[in-house]
């Protein structure tokens, strides 16, 4: 398994035409990248999982996570050491859940703990 510490995430919807990416504005350094890779009698999964905080709940952030966990999305991550990691392709494509988190407490964290789960026979593409 290899980690990796993300500092910025960017997301692009999956066969779409326009090739450029959305920064989806995470908190710095709050990501973790991960990777295992299981033998398997077809050959080899590679298990993608990439974790983030968003802060500040509001109703434009929840409409925006609503909508891109919806539909297949590809992923542009990148680590501390400046390497971009690339998730998720048109045949395997990357999904986005995510968690509301509003304790109301002093100090509690206000935002949106989120995951990216791919699961592919190739693994991510690092650059």
């Amino acid at each position: 398994m290899n980690s990796a510490v993300i500092v910025k995430v960017e997301y692009r919807f999956a066969k779409d035409t326009d090739l450029s990416f959305s920064d989806l504005n995470i908190i710095p350094y709050s990501g973790r990248l991960s990777e295992n890779v299981s033998p398997k009698k077809a050959g080899k999964l590679h298990q993608v999982k990439l974790r983030f905080n968003i802060d500040n709940v509001n109703p434009d952030k929840d409409a925006l996570l609503n909508f891109i966990s919806d539909i297949p999305i590809h992923i542009k991550a990148y680590d501390a050491n400046g390497r971009i990691h690339y998730i998720g392709d048109d045949e395997f494509q990357a999904r986005l859940s995510f968690d509301k988190a509003l304790d109301g407490k002093a100090g509690s964290f206000n935002g949106y703990r989120c995951s990216i789960d791919y699961d592919t026979p190739y693994g991510a593409v690092v650059v």
